[in-house]
């Protein structure tokens, strides 16, 4: 991947990050897909929190070089959302709703990036994208 596509893998990791996002894998699709250089898949706690982080990161990328071209599912009641970057999209899911779909699976033979060494020292302020403060969205009997 090259520096500009390994910038947007790692500003959309930490904002999923910071949105309480879970299980955060991304699949290197380079040489297999046309649509897209690479899947990032991130779990949300419920309906709710699915929404909450697809729509914080399109809120957080907006008016800079990170431009969502296509966005899908980002709907009250949506158990899977999806952000297109181009070069990156965005699959986010409850977890009954990727168990179901299992992208993982479907695309196996490609190649995982590992999210944690990327964003071990980022810091996005570096690339000029402020962050919101955490809206809450789970309720009393729903734990991370």
């Amino acid at each position: 991947m090259n520096t500009e596509e390994l910038d947007l893998l790692k500003v959309i990791s930490f904002l999923a990050l910071e949105k309480k996002a879970i299980d955060i894998l991304a699949i290197d699709l380079r040489g297999m897909e046309h649509i897209t250089d690479c899947f990032l898949i991130a779990t949300g706690f419920n309906d709710v929190h699915v929404v909450a982080i697809a729509e914080f990161i399109e809120r957080q990328t907006k008016g800079t070089i990170y431009r969502v071209l296509h966005r899908e599912g980002i709907k009250q009641g949506s158990t899977w959302a999806c952000l297109d970057f181009g070069e990156l999209i965005l699959h986010v899911m409850t977890r009954d709703r990727r168990n179901y779909y299992n992208l993982e699976n479907l695309w196996s033979d490609a190649p995982r990036i590992d999210i944690s060494s990327l964003i071990e020292d980022f810091n996005i302020k570096d690339l000029g994208i402020e962050s919101d403060e955490t809206e809450e969205f789970l309720d009393d009997s729903q734990t991370p």
